[in-house]
């Protein structure tokens, strides 16, 4: 029992219980129907004892048959002998058969063998049956609990439902899973003003760089995330647009960081942007914010998506504030997911 509880998980336990009652009732009234039906045979088949106008004085009690070592059993007063041939019988549970003539004298107890015959089948039926009960509640249960033959699924943890009307069941809401898009970014599109540009490239590269990294930031805090360079000219810029894994929804929020990297504190001098196309094609800016200098400080790109529930794409950019030079911005966790309460 411990076993299956643990495999079945402690929440569904008052219906396993139910279901294990049932069987066990069953099984209860089946065996108290059987010993039932064996008492009443046994009471018919043994023979009355004999009455006082039917015993006859000095004669013995006699009895003579296929039952008659039972019938022998259940003799309630002891009989006497008498005569060459004859045969008494006595006791109430058991005794002693002699002929009248002291010839042979032979100990008996035929009753309780009778009785421990008949409940040599109690102990094999018992352990054939336990076993069949628990492969019957293993494998019956579910369907005695899923009457509808709905498919047995699971609604995970902490997901929320709707309710409906006109006594509809409840649906699952999909879980809003966030979207990381540093786990993407090596699929997404990437520009700058020289152009298409890889994933991945070095550092230094005249038309720009992309990256996943780990850097200790200018306020000295160590987080993971995206590292970009525009391209080495005046007003340079690299942008990158993902292609999102589902649409943007109602509740979804743009959150990241952005920073510069502690060895360039003295330098620095970009915008962050975050730009969202909608479902015509137009692409909207919705995140435009200045970072001039490495003073220590992150700055926070949060904001609401509600506008663009629907879209598919949205595009990250840094773009030089003039000189190009130490312009490496850093996105840290950019994600879209729902705003926490």
């Amino acid at each position: 029992m411990a076993v299956l509880l643990a495999w079945t998980g402690l929440d569904d336990a008052d219906k396993w219980g139910s279901v294990i009652s049932a069987f066990a009732g069953l099984l209860s009234l089946g065996l108290a129907g059987y010993g039932a039906i064996r008492e009443h045979r046994t009471a018919q088949s043994a023979p009355q004892p004999l009455t006082a106008s039917e015993r006859r004085p000095g004669a013995a009690q006699s009895v003579s048959g296929p039952d008659s070592a039972e019938a022998a059993a259940t003799l309630v007063k002891m009989v006497s002998s008498s005569g060459d041939r004859s045969i008494g019988v006595g006791g109430e549970m058991g005794g002693i058969s002699s002929t009248g003539d002291q010839a042979i004298n032979v100990q008996y107890n035929t009753y309780i063998e009778t009785r421990q015959s008949q409940r040599r089948w109690l102990w094999p039926i018992i352990l054939l049956i336990l076993p069949v009960l628990v492969l019957a509640t293993i494998f019956i249960a579910p369907i005695l609990t899923n009457p509808r033959n709905a498919p047995l699924t699971t609604t995970p943890k902490n997901t929320p439902t709707t309710s409906t009307s006109n006594n509809e069941p409840a649906i699952a809401t999909p879980r809003k899973d966030p979207i990381f898009l540093t786990a993407i970014a090596n699929r997404a599109t990437w520009t700058s003003g020289r152009g298409k540009i890889e994933f991945g490239g070095q550092p230094g590269t005249p038309a720009g760089h992309v990256l996943p990294d780990v850097e200790t930031l200018e306020d000295g805090s160590k987080a993971g995330g995206l590292l970009t360079h525009p391209n080495w000219d005046d007003d340079g810029y690299l942008r990158g647009c993902f292609k999102l894994p589902r649409q943007l929804r109602e509740d979804d929020w743009f959150f990241a960081t952005g920073g510069f990297q502690d060895k360039y504190a003295v330098a620095g001098n970009v915008r962050f942007q975050v730009l969202v196309r909608d479902q015509q094609g137009n692409q909207k800016k919705i995140v435009d914010k200045l970072d001039d200098r490495a003073n220590g400080r992150l700055i926070s790109l949060d904001v609401p998506l509600a506008s663009y529930a629907g879209s598919k794409t949205i595009c990250l950019q840094v773009t030089a504030n003039g000189d190009p030079a130490q312009d490496a911005a850093f996105w840290v966790k950019p994600r879209i997911e729902p705003r926490k309460p």
